[in-house]
């Protein structure tokens, strides 16, 4: 787990002092691997935070890395919302009749 610290962190540090390089992935990957795989909630704001920031950074660059971080922001957030429902619907009861809906109409 310290790898995905380390790398998110320096990642972060060159988002921070504006000093991108040409390819983005290798900043991008260890950011989104921290928001997928830390579990420390200041780690994961540390890398949310400078995807923001990468992200304002990145608005007139061409081609712009924007679209394709919020797709796979928004695939992690539907993972997780997928894996907490199927994890806590054995907890959930079904839907509940209404007493009126039990009436026989015969």
């Amino acid at each position: 787990m310290w790898l995905v610290q380390v790398t998110a962190c320096l990642a972060a540090a060159v988002v921070h002092v504006a000093q991108l390089p040409a390819k983005l992935n290798q900043v991008i990957q260890p950011l989104m691997a921290a928001l997928r795989k830390e579990p420390h909630q200041p780690f994961q704001r540390v890398a949310a935070q400078a995807l923001a920031k990468l992200m304002l950074l990145c608005i007139a660059r061409q081609p712009c890395p924007n679209d394709r971080v919020i797709r796979n922001a928004c695939a992690l957030v539907h993972q997780e919302n997928g894996a907490l429902m199927s994890e806590g619907s054995a907890d959930v009861p079904g839907p509940v009749q209404s007493p009126a809906a039990k009436v026989s109409h015969t």
